[in-house]
């Protein structure tokens, strides 16, 4: 009834429909990022139980004791994975549509956009060229060479996460590892703190929380009955290194 009523007040109220529209374009935008920030946590809790028990070994299965190159194939994997993700929403963005379903669609993306933005946001970009509106961008399009350079920051730091964290997996137990990696919140506010001055400012519940967990790391690693293989510095100065490079890698991409 509501959505009826609205385009006869268009001329009388114009606040009206769009108020509507910002409602749901806000509801819908905020279950989006629940749901990602959902499957992120899984997955970060998931990925490394799968990962240790890939090293070490499950049942009759011996293991396999080689995490760069587990890595390696990791990495092949996600670039495949986004590869045809982009490639597909590319081919997609490109059919033809018939104008009023083109411009409803266009309207509901901006409603959720502003509305995300202003959730979580995000630094301004250039106007995209007329004649690729509504087009997305895919990896293999116009200034190729560019778009290396400009991702190649956060590449290499995920590549050096994902590394840094195999190789100190192998080395402790999967608990130990998931302690030590939290420790990449201390890294984000500590780089938020000194490269995004003035465009963020950390809370004391987050400086409180940072400090509670390097007291945690600190009491953990005097625990010489840990499980550690090989020498137990070089095992958490490994699994330290992940989190710092986990905490750049979110300040660069934030960037």
């Amino acid at each position: 009834e509501r959505e009826r009523t609205c385009l006869p007040q268009r001329r009388r109220e114009p606040h009206t429909c769009s108020s509507v529209a910002g409602s749901r374009g806000a509801a819908r935008a905020m279950w989006r990022l629940t749901v990602f920030v959902t499957l992120y946590v899984l997955a970060d809790m998931v990925l490394p139980l799968y990962n240790k028990m890939t090293f070490s070994g499950v049942g009759s299965f011996t293991g396999f004791p080689y995490p760069l190159t587990a890595t390696v194939l990791q990495l092949l994997g996600v670039v495949c994975l986004l590869a045809v993700w982009n490639a597909l929403e590319w081919s997609l963005s490109r059919a033809p549509s018939s104008s009023s379903s083109s411009s409803s669609s266009e309207i509901e993306l901006e409603t959720e956009t502003t509305e995300l933005d202003a959730i979580l946001p995000r630094p301004s970009l250039p106007s995209p060229p007329a004649h690729t509106a509504g087009v997305v961008s895919w990896f293999a399009g116009p200034q190729f060479v560019r778009k290396l350079v400009l991702v190649s920051p956060v590449g290499v730091l995920y590549a050096s996460v994902m590394g840094l964290s195999n190789v100190g997996l192998s080395r402790v137990p999967a608990n130990l590892h998931l302690v030590l990696r939290s420790t990449s919140l201390v890294w984000i506010v500590l780089f938020a703190l000194l490269f995004r001055r003035g465009r963020e400012r950390p809370s004391w519940r987050e400086i409180a929380c940072c400090v509670s967990l390097a007291s945690g790391v600190v009491m953990v690693s005097y625990d010489e009955d840990v499980g550690v293989e090989g020498p137990p510095w070089l095992a958490l100065l490994l699994n330290l290194l992940s989190a710092l490079a986990t905490g750049a890698m979110i300040t660069v991409t934030r960037a």
